[in-house]
């Protein structure tokens, strides 16, 4: 019987003392092998070409483009591309963005050593891996995501700060028609006001904060 091939890792993290930390870790695991690391956005997009790795183990706070943009650049090149990101921040907006990107996994960098292991075993098995805590946030997250490309449009007017007259004169559509499109927002977004709308929307990475 052949031995099954072990799972070829890229490591993507800025900080020395962390990247030795975890190829220690995967020096215990016979199952899996660092094939390549990183130390910034560019050199991961760079890296993966090079050694076309099983699965990506990869900060969400990088140098240069950050690891929800290397994830982008990834799998716009490599649509077959397991990604696992790994961040010492949990907020909506980061796993959503990490999620639009097409990231296969999110784990806080307090993780235990074998949901670790365990996540990126699934990853490699084509799975996706998330906590219990975070799919619940993305449900919530997802409830927004049929908003339509109008109601998106007048979100971003609204952010600009615009008033409903200056929204419809810039989409061509009557202040009616405006209010009508900001009442399903509120409703979708669970906002009260614009305000709240606006702030609701940054937070879980619909709209980037200017």
């Amino acid at each position: 019987m052949t031995a099954e091939k072990p799972i070829r890792i890229l490591l993507a993290d800025d900080h020395h003392v962390v990247r030795l930390g975890l190829a220690s870790l995967f020096d215990f695991e016979a199952s899996m092998e660092i094939c390549g690391f990183a130390e910034d956005g560019l050199q991961v997009v760079e890296a993966y070409r090079e050694h076309h790795p099983d699965v990506v183990l990869m900060d969400l706070r990088l140098p240069g483009i950050d690891g929800v943009e290397a994830t982008q650049r990834i799998r716009d090149e490599s649509p077959e591309a397991r990604i696992l990101l790994l961040s010492a921040f949990d907020t909506d907006q980061d796993i959503n963005r990490a999620i639009r990107a097409g990231a296969a996994g999110y784990l806080v960098k307090n993780t235990p050593a074998d949901e670790l292991i365990a996540a990126i075993q699934a990853v490699h098995r084509g799975e996706e891996y998330f906590t219990e805590e975070i799919t619940a946030r993305m449900n919530e997250i997802r409830k927004a995501d049929d908003l339509s490309a109008r109601q998106s449009e007048v979100l971003g007017w609204l952010a600009k700060g615009l008033t409903n007259r200056e929204i419809g004169d810039q989409m061509g559509i009557s202040e009616d028609g405006v209010k009508a499109h900001l009442k399903v927002i509120f409703t979708k977004l669970h906002a009260a006001d614009r305000t709240e709308a606006v702030a609701v929307a940054i937070h879980r990475g619909y709209l980037r904060e200017e």
